[in-house]
């Protein structure tokens, strides 16, 4: 990730109200320090209009004007689509940095990750488990800004 993404990423981080629970607070630090995995949840989707194509992901990864977006179905996975879940979890679980990989996705597919529903805009942060087998650890949860 080229310094000007890795700094904007930070600023962008720091800048969001912070008064948050410790679990946010090491989500933040784990963010800032890198090799770590940030999992948005895309921005507002009115319920029942669908997301064709990964249009929010990708609208909302655009938006957030932090480097080149890069699409990929695997942003699409959830439990009803296993290849795709296992492309995700094993693209989660190959990053090493440098900085922190941003991944815009929707809330069925964290939920499929980690256990966790996240709202509109929350971000999980994970971090690569160690060893042979694909997946990630829930480091923190931030809220979305108000």
């Amino acid at each position: 990730m080229k310094p000007l993404v890795l700094t904007t990423l930070a600023i962008w981080l720091l800048a969001a109200p912070g008064a948050a629970a410790a679990d946010s607070q090491e989500a933040w630090a784990a963010l800032v320090n890198g090799s770590h995995v940030a999992l948005i949840r895309h921005g507002n989707a009115p319920p029942g209009y669908g997301d064709p194509l990964g249009f929010r992901c990708l609208e909302t990864a655009r938006l957030m004007v932090l480097g080149p977006v890069d699409g990929t179905w695997a942003v699409a996975a959830s439990d009803r689509s296993p290849e795709r879940l296992a492309a995700l979890r094993q693209m989660l679980a190959d990053w090493r940095g440098p900085g922190t990989l941003v991944v815009v996705t929707h809330a069925l597919t964290v939920q499929a990750l980690v256990g966790i529903m996240p709202g509109q805009a929350e971000t999980v942060v994970v971090r690569p488990k160690l060893g042979n087998e694909p997946g990630v650890e829930v480091v923190g949860r931030i809220p979305s800004p108000e």
